[in-house]
């Protein structure tokens, strides 16, 4: 909840899944486009993991933002059993190959190194708001940060 040093005290609600019963399917075969993040231990792809990867159903015409789902996939404080991790992990393979909709991802390079490592290995429809910004307005920067900065300078993070 911090963005450009300001704390936020936003509330988004979302569902952590902790079992197999939390995995809503409607991710899987939706129209819906689905905003994808994931957080790491760190930069390398070949050492680092995964922590968590989240993703939020978005209308695309309203840009109305529908529910979230958090996987903790290696998250320290999780403790998955490698049953659930698996499950999590066929989930998210299963909402990547989805043709139907959008993913969006922030310098999509990065995260889609992290899955294939993890096994998502078929992709559709991926559209990176850093690549597209840099093909839109090259000059600008392209960090979340600078992006939520340019497009929204009036609100009050």
């Amino acid at each position: 909840n911090e963005l450009l040093g300001k704390a936020t005290e936003a509330r988004v609600p979302y569902t952590l899944a902790t079992t197999s019963e939390d995995l809503d399917q409607s991710f899987v075969d939706t129209e819906l486009d689905v905003a994808v993040d994931i957080e790491t231990t760190g930069l390398n792809f070949l050492q680092d993991t995964i922590h968590t990867v989240s993703m939020t159903l978005v209308d695309r015409d309203t840009g109305e933002l529908g529910k979230t789902l958090v996987l903790p996939i290696d998250h320290k404080d999780a403790k998955l059993s490698y049953r659930i991790k698996g499950q999590f992990m066929t989930f998210v393979c299963d909402v990547m190959r989805n043709r139907k909709n959008r993913k969006v991802l922030q310098n999509a390079g990065f995260d889609l190194k992290f899955l294939k490592r993890y096994g998502v290995d078929e992709v559709y429809n991926i559209f990176d708001t850093k690549l597209l910004q840099h093909l839109y307005k090259e000059d600008v920067p392209k960090s979340l940060a600078d992006l939520v900065y340019y497009y929204f300078p009036d609100e009050k993070f």
